[in-house]
């Protein structure tokens, strides 16, 4: 979990990953610190950012007001969601509220439902 008492208002420096497809996000602020997300690949899963919504480059310089996490399983998304062949997946979805708007990411997660699916998301201080 990502403490949004420690985030509130710190200005963006850089984004780097967030596109499709990136399996490693980093979102740098102005001081040091800054939040990293990824997944430790095993052999029979696939975890990456699978959509990003919003200009990632507007929200440089931006401060930030917000940081929220959704986790979705299979069973609470809906059928247009799902695709037939997959027994286990998992989608997490991001928001980060910024001075400048929103931006929004999903990362999506396969597997034959013996691996893990979900991102590490940690904020580190400078």
């Amino acid at each position: 979990m990502i403490p949004q008492d420690k985030l509130f208002m710190l200005v963006i420096e850089s984004i780097e990953g967030l596109e499709e497809g990136s399996d490693e996000v980093t979102i740098r602020f102005v001081g040091g610190s800054h939040i990293n997300q990824w997944h430790d690949q095993d052999c029979c899963e696939s975890v990456t950012v699978n959509q990003v919504d919003g200009n990632v480059s507007k929200h440089i310089g931006a401060q930030v007001y917000g940081f929220e996490e959704k986790v979705l399983a299979r069973d609470e998304l809906s059928p247009e969601q799902l695709p037939d062949y997959l027994e286990s997946l998992t989608a997490t979805f991001y928001t980060l509220k910024t001075s400048k708007g929103y931006l929004d990411w999903r990362w999506y997660g396969e597997s034959n439902g013996y691996y893990s699916e979900s991102v590490e998301s940690k904020f580190f201080e400078k």
